[in-house]
């Protein structure tokens, strides 16, 4: 039988977790989120929305300092994170 250790879990999520950053759901907004340059310490932080579909008005579900957030999006290219 197979067996999952902690850090392969975790690594599993960090993967999972990059590459939906990194992929444009059919509900996002026009924009980009804007980089985050730090994040807080809290294994699993709690999330204010889970795509951009749950803000309000131009709004976009971004990661922010600690878990996802609505926020104003960058109007450039840059590439943030976004949900």
């Amino acid at each position: 039988g197979g067996s999952c250790s902690v850090v392969s879990v975790l690594e599993c999520f960090a993967l999972l977790r990059l590459l939906k950053a990194h992929s444009t759901p059919l509900t996002a907004k026009p924009g980009t989120c804007p980089l985050i340059a730090s994040t807080c310490r809290m294994i699993n932080p709690p999330d204010k929305c889970k795509e951009d579909r749950d803000c309000f008005g131009p709004k976009k579900c971004c990661i922010s300092v600690c878990g996802k957030e609505c926020l104003p999006p960058n109007q450039g290219t840059t590439l943030g994170q976004y949900f």
